[in-house]
């Protein structure tokens, strides 16, 4: 939850509106206008959204912190390292009508390896998680 506000807040900073639409993953596909303009949007927040997440005064760079807060680091809260992501989500947010994200009914790209629902043949691009489970790096 402390993500998902982060990136509402850099999206409204930033003078976006923000549908809540969270966890999309990394993997577009659509009419190649639409994901030009989505990588377009993504790339112009990048230097914003840095600093207004990861800038100085700000939690994750506090002036006197020697090393990065709990909250910043991998699963605690914003991380820096999948700053990607979050802009990639705020653009689809952004830019995607109620009724694309309405017609995504059948994911078959960036899906998890932790699913014991999925069946792999479904699958054209498997996603190695960030955790322990079994089949995650961290496994």
């Amino acid at each position: 939850k402390i993500v998902e506000r982060i990136l509402r807040d850099t999206a409204l900073a930033a003078g976006l509106e923000h549908m809540g639409w969270y966890n999309m993953g990394s993997s577009w596909y659509g009419d190649g206008h639409r994901i030009i303009n989505m990588a377009k949007l993504t790339v112009a927040l990048y230097k914003f959204a840095k600093s207004f997440m990861f800038g100085p005064g700000t939690t994750c760079r506090c002036q006197n912190c020697t090393y990065l807060p709990r909250e910043c680091e991998w699963g605690g809260g914003p991380y820096a390292g999948v700053l990607l992501l979050y802009l990639q989500e705020i653009s689809l947010n952004r830019l995607w009508t109620q009724e694309e994200r309405d017609s995504q009914t059948v994911a078959r790209l960036d899906l998890g390896t932790t699913n014991e629902k999925l069946n792999i043949c479904n699958a054209a691009l498997l996603h190695a998680m960030h955790n322990d489970q079994p089949f995650s790096k961290f496994a």
